[in-house]
């Protein structure tokens, strides 16, 4: 009798957990575009690397996601922690983070890993650091992020449990970490905004978080309505949709074509619901041009380089098929002007009106937010509001950033 009464309290304690635990899911809290990074030998003592991280969606619990996709041998990390960000690369109230119950972990060559739940107060629109213990070993290429718009750090030694970094080394990127979860409620959901270096934040104020995808994070939180939902960053810069780009050992890393990274960056972030895509301008550009050249601009030789609106429009439908077969929500993002940049050209511009109609009224987005139409001059609609672009004609600067963030209508995440 008292065994079976053991049976059905046991059975009542499951029923009664089953819907609290129910109501929390993983939701990518903040995540950054993966790209292939020149290695390095690792010296004895090892290197700390301190990544720093602007969250979108806050929590209690939190999960690292770290990757050695672009690896060609096991990456061995030594120790993980993550903590809230201080002035110089130091950090407070350090938490160590493990993997299947240990502090060390090995990542396979074209792996990605999920740390163990730790618990933590992850910050709404705040940062946290994340520091990464790498023991000697020689990595000939790293998985990261080139161009992080934040100062990161690196020093010698095991400083994961330390609260300064003396004789730091300013990083530019991100290093191994490519993701942060965070437990949150059932209705929580993560939106992606997915495309090149106007995504990514050049142009914008160097850690300052004011990309457009950070003023729109912000706009979320100033909305009870919308605080559910968390932004992510999978921007590179210069990214294309239809080819690859880069080198590890160039300034923006080695990055695949968008189409190829779709997957990877976009549509297996956790929680994500939507995704916002902006890209294109710079398949447009490089169809003119490869680079700006010490004698100017050097035209394209290669077959594979030049792209048709008709291409690109494919490309996108491509995308959002595959977005739609995994029940994610698709919002176009009309093409910003780009007149006067080194790349521009007749054609090209032809072609960016042609894909932001397809945008608009084609049919296959989900919807679609007219950045387009918040940057451009009335006076001249092929290029940027002087006040939102004042350098390159291509990037838009922060209040630029702002403008397309305040332009989207939030009842479209519905």
């Amino acid at each position: 009798m008292k065994f079976l009464q053991r049976i059905a309290a046991a059975f009542l304690l499951a029923f009664a957990c089953t819907p609290a635990m129910a109501q929390e899911h993983w939701v990518a809290s903040w995540g950054a575009g993966q790209a292939k990074l020149a290695g390095e030998a690792i010296p004895a003592e090892g290197i700390t690397y301190r990544n720093i991280v602007h969250m979108s969606l806050g929590g209690k619990s939190a999960r690292l996601v770290l990757s050695n996709r672009f690896g060609d041998k096991p990456l061995t990390i030594g120790a993980v922690s993550i903590a809230r960000s201080a002035a110089d690369g130091a950090v407070t109230n350090y938490r160590g983070v493990t993997f299947s119950g240990k502090a060390d972990t090995v990542i396979a060559p074209g792996a990605t890993i999920y740390s163990d739940p730790v618990a933590f107060d992850v910050p709404t629109l705040g940062d946290v650091t994340v520091s990464v213990f790498l023991p000697a070993q020689t990595v000939t290429l790293y998985t990261g992020h080139a161009l992080a718009h934040v100062t990161n750090y690196s020093a010698a030694g095991n400083l994961t449990a330390t609260a300064a970094m003396p004789g730091a080394t300013r990083q530019k990127d991100w290093r191994v970490l490519v993701g942060l979860d965070v437990m949150a409620p059932a209705k929580s959901a993560a939106i992606v905004t997915f495309g090149d270096s106007i995504t990514d934040g050049a142009g914008t104020t160097n850690n300052a978080n004011h990309r457009w995808m950070n003023h729109l994070a912000e706009r979320l939180q100033a909305n009870p309505k919308y605080r559910h939902l968390a932004v992510v960053n999978a921007g590179i810069g210069g990214n294309r949709i239809l080819h690859d780009g880069g080198q590890p050992d160039a300034r923006g890393g080695q990055h695949a074509a968008g189409i190829e990274r779709w997957s990877y960056d976009a549509l297996e972030r956790s929680g994500v619901k939507y995704i916002i895509l902006l890209e294109g301008v710079n398949d447009l550009g490089r169809s003119s041009i490869l680079r700006e050249g010490k004698g100017g601009p050097r035209q394209a030789k290669s077959p594979e380089e030049p792209v048709t609106a008709d291409d690109l429009i494919k490309a996108m439908t491509r995308m959002i098929d595959q977005a739609h077969a995994k029940g994610i929500k698709v919002i176009g993002a009309t093409m910003t002007p780009y007149k006067g940049a080194n790349y521009a050209r007749p054609d090209g511009l032809e072609a960016r009106q042609k894909i932001n109609a397809f945008i608009r009224t084609g049919g296959k987005f989900d919807g679609y937010v007219d950045f387009d139409k918040a940057v451009h001059d009335p006076a001249d609609p092929e290029s940027y509001l002087k006040a939102y672009n004042d350098k390159d004609h291509l990037h838009p600067n922060d209040a630029g950033t702002k403008a397309m963030a305040d332009s989207i209508d939030l009842s479209i995440f519905k």
